[in-house]
């Protein structure tokens, strides 16, 4: 799969979601959900392995402070935090069963023993897939945020989506630091903010104002 049809995928969710009307989706995990099945449609992922999920596991321990993320070490008392959703590059897929290693390896949870230990094995395992093949291990990373109604004021709408910049920006950091290229572990990131019909333009604006250039916005 290409980049550019996960993003025409991202074009089809905002025909979607625009065609209906405002109460059909209620949540933000229905949005999750529908674009789910927009790759459920096709041919879009690889014998016996899905290449589209949600809530994946950051490679990393994080501690947030102001919303804004820091990667921690992997013997922290810290936890990982989790994508929104996130497609895995077929070619990660296909070198893990090539070289027969741990099927734990895609979907980046230990079966056994600590984080600690599975960070040991993982990152020389990135860095050995990465330095052969020069492929990221995730296509896409993507972080939603719905505002279905207005706020009464925009303070946690702002904190809200500069959490998730701070997300994807610790997703490329993390490939910097522990794989010497930012690109090594996601190749894309985006944040996308979907505004309901009864937000107002205030917020909006407000919203648009402040993260023009960082995210993607659909509204009605």
């Amino acid at each position: 799969m290409k980049t550019t049809d996960i993003e025409n995928k991202i074009k089809e969710l905002e025909k979607i979601y625009t065609s209906r009307p405002d109460h059909y989706f209620f949540t933000e995990k229905e949005i999750h959900s529908e674009f789910y099945s927009l790759f459920q449609k096709e041919s879009s992922n690889v014998k016996n392995h899905s290449l589209f999920h949600t809530e994946y596991p950051t490679p990393f321990k994080c501690s947030i402070t102001n919303y804004k993320f820091k990667i921690e070490e992997a013997d922290s008392k810290y936890k990982r935090s989790h994508i929104d959703s996130v497609i895995i590059n077929p070619k990660f897929i296909e070198w893990i069963e090539k070289n027969n290693e741990n099927l734990d390896y895609i979907n980046g949870t230990p079966q056994k023993n600590t984080f600690k230990e599975y960070s040991d094995r993982l990152i020389p395992l990135y860095n050995k897939f990465y330095t052969e093949t020069k492929e990221s291990i995730l296509q896409y990373a993507i972080e939603f945020k719905y505002y279905r109604h207005s706020y009464l004021g925009d303070k946690q709408p702002l904190k809200d989506v500069s959490q998730d910049i701070s997300k994807m920006d610790a997703l490329k950091n993390f490939g910097k630091r522990e794989l010497k290229n930012e690109d090594a572990f996601v190749l894309k990131t985006k944040c996308i903010v979907i505004l309901g019909g009864n937000v107002n333009e205030k917020l909006f604006n407000t919203l648009q104002n402040e993260f023009k250039n960082k995210v993607q916005f659909i509204k009605k």
